[in-house]
């Protein structure tokens, strides 16, 4: 049976959606198309530790690397052409192997991608959830296992330096942005699916690097990670800094949602064609 929200509930609810969707207005980009949301539970099922299996021909895998990790090598892979990586911090819950529900969604031709699986499993605190998550304290484990997994695709597939893209949703977007925020070095953009930004990481301590890195926040309803006021004033805080910001609101329920997909993917590859030219 679906719970139904008391009317209070719905009013805040729909308020601090409002109250981001104002702040839109406040930057330079347009409001989104709305589609209908559909589930991610679907296509072939995740495989096992070690397996390999193909989606319309592209390849997922799996390793047992110090974390284990899951890589997706795109459809008809040219060799001669230096892909755009995308690499993944999971949804609370998953592990790596999301990466495979995610992108069919996402491109199955236009990237390479990797997932890190998290850093705490939910079996440690003896709940019965199954499943990873991303714990703030892990930081330097978390950021020594991304360049590991990026430095293990890329002998073997052909991956362009300058087009790594981190990526993550709830816990694993606060953890994407810890990473980008401390190394912006390392990464040429960064996007967040329903993540909040976190509070240590307003101080911008890398403020030129981070002015060099593009970010692109993807908020729905089902934002759960801060208060919608929150997130609206670090936004702002980091727009006034003059670091390439995007922002783009979906009034509907759902953490990932597949117009959040489709929009990621024309960011990036406007991104790259404006380099081009």
């Amino acid at each position: 049976m679906k719970k139904k929200l008391h009317p209070q509930s719905r009013n805040l609810q729909n308020s601090g959606m409002e109250l981001l969707h104002t702040e839109l207005k406040k930057f330079d980009f347009c409001d989104p198309e709305t589609s209908e949301s559909v589930s991610l539970r679907f296509g072939v099922q995740p495989p096992k530790t070690g397996a390999r299996c193909r989606v319309e021909e592209g390849v997922f895998q799996t390793f047992h690397t110090p974390r284990t990790t899951a890589t997706f090598i795109p459809l008809h892979y040219e060799p001669n052409y230096a892909y755009p990586l995308i690499v993944w911090l999971h949804t609370p819950g998953e592990d790596e192997r999301q990466l495979q529900r995610i992108m069919p969604l996402w491109s199955l031709r236009n990237y390479a991608a990797v997932s890190v699986r998290g850093s705490v499993s939910f079996g440690n605190d003896g709940l019965p959830k199954k499943g990873f998550y991303w714990d703030a304290g892990s930081y330097e484990s978390a950021y020594t296992s991304v360049l590991e997994a990026i430095s293990e695709i890329r002998q073997r597939i052909n991956i362009s330096p300058n087009r790594i893209y981190l990526a993550g949703c709830d816990e694993g977007a606060a953890m994407a942005q810890r990473l980008v925020f401390r190394n912006p070095h390392c990464f040429n953009g960064l996007i967040s699916f329903n993540g909040g930004i976190p509070e240590d990481m307003m101080l911008l301590e890398h403020l030129r690097e981070l002015q060099k890195v593009r970010f692109l926040y993807l908020v729905s309803n089902s934002l759960r990670a801060c208060p919608v006021e929150t997130l609206c004033s670090h936004l702002r805080l980091l727009y006034s800094a003059g670091i390439p910001l995007t922002l783009r609101n979906y009034p509907k329920m759902g953490p990932l949602l597949p117009e959040m997909f489709r929009d990621a993917n024309r960011w990036i590859m406007g991104g790259i064609e404006s380099a081009l030219f």
